[in-house]
């Protein structure tokens, strides 16, 4: 890739990046970090935290980048279900949890 095509890669990509629109979230942001995930990504959680505009809450966790813990699927859905206002889905994972 040259050096021209790399820099339009980069403005194409900028489009994305997250300092552009979390500044200017309206609706609630729920922000979850992974203590065992890469360097970079346990440095970056709490600034990309902090640059949320509006109601946001951060939650960490003993997880890797793919947050596959039980706590982190739950926190996900109460989340939504507050916030789409959806119906729970907790009696449903706590049965499958009991067989």
């Amino acid at each position: 890739m040259s050096p021209e095509e790399f820099a339009k890669t980069l403005d194409k990509v900028r489009e994305t990046d997250p300092d552009r629109y979390l500044p200017k979230a309206r609706a609630p942001v729920l922000v979850q970090c992974a203590r065992l995930d890469t360097d970079d990504n346990v440095r970056g959680c709490p600034a990309v935290y902090e640059i949320t505009g509006g109601a946001k809450r951060l939650i960490w966790y003993d997880d890797d980048h793919h947050f596959t813990s039980l706590g982190a699927l739950r926190d996900r859905l109460a989340w939504l279900e507050k916030y789409l206002k959806l119906e729970t889905l907790e009696p449903h994972i706590s049965g499958f949890l009991k067989r």
